[in-house]
């Protein structure tokens, strides 16, 4: 998720940082924000890693904007059966999802696949330079940057044919609805649940994000929205409810209200897999 919470003391370390998940130690860059929020935030980052649990076996996770590989860690240590292509587009977060890789796959004799992929993602014709600190890099457009590679080919070039996707997770800061724009048909797969981030620092963001959930709501995804410090908030199939949260929060960002709320995480499911989100729920919030 977003690394940008606010009112966190900044870690002292100058150096790499470690970040255990089960059984397996990953490793940061100095600065990091992660394991700051998930000491002072209790259900932070925690819904992917119980959804792991529930997910097929072999099945393929694909995760864009894998960070340092948190996410990963975090999934495979609740199921580590799983398949994964971790895409990430920073060089130096790349270089550390790399190495913790190998450290994932050497605490897991029974690990699936796991593909780390370098490339940004997102339609034809998006390219820009990342910029950012403290474990996140949000995309600023420029002619002059990285070209951006949609999700279609991406998949076509790293999947293997025939497999099963179990879950799309995107978190690229303020344009997840590009990326899943660039999608296409892996979106129609019936058992297909998809996982991103919903904010937005623009209106041009803000209107993607609309079109987004009006398409996905036309191929009967349902929504669970979550609050950014990780509890869930609502689960909605009204277009109405999702619109009134967006204008609620872009009240906030703009400095028209109190800031309460910084963005959103959002599942989107349909219905055959509502059986599995509903036990989840059940059983919240996690003990960690």
């Amino acid at each position: 998720m977003a690394r940008r919470l606010q009112g966190l003391t900044r870690p002292s370390s100058v150096t790499d940082v470690s970040l255990s998940f089960g059984t397996t130690t990953i490793t940061l860059p100095a600065g990091h924000a992660l394991p700051e929020y998930l000491r002072q935030f209790q259900n932070y980052d925690q819904f992917l890693p119980v959804l792991a649990r529930e997910l097929p076996s072999k099945s393929w996770v694909i995760d864009i904007g894998a960070n340092c590989g948190d996410t990963l860690a975090a999934m495979v240590a609740t199921n580590p059966s799983l398949n994964f292509i971790c895409v990430e587009a920073d060089d130096t977060y790349f270089k550390y999802l790399e190495k913790n890789v190998d450290l994932i796959r050497a605490a897991h004799s029974d690990i699936g696949d796991i593909r780390p992929v370098r490339a940004l993602v997102g339609t034809t014709g998006v390219s820009g330079k990342l910029a950012g600190e403290r474990g996140t890099k949000h995309l600023v457009a420029s002619k002059n940057g990285q070209s951006a590679t949609p999700l279609t080919s991406i998949v076509h070039d790293y999947l293997p044919e025939n497999a099963q996707i179990s879950i799309i997770k995107v978190d690229v800061d303020g344009f997840d609805y590009d990326v899943l724009r660039s999608a296409g048909p892996l979106l129609d797969a019936p058992e297909m649940m998809i996982y991103f981030e919903c904010a937005f620092f623009n209106d041009e963001q803000k209107d993607g994000f609309v079109r987004l959930f009006e398409e996905l709501k036309r191929q009967s995804f349902v929504f669970l929205l979550f609050d950014n410090f990780g509890s869930p908030m609502i689960n909605t199939k009204s277009l109405d409810i999702i619109t009134s949260l967006l204008n609620y929060s872009w009240l906030q960002t703009k400095r028209h209200a109190t800031r309460t709320i910084y963005y959103y995480d959002v599942l989107a499911y349909r219905l055959n897999r509502a059986d599995i989100v509903g036990r989840i729920l059940t059983e919240w919030p996690v003990t960690r």
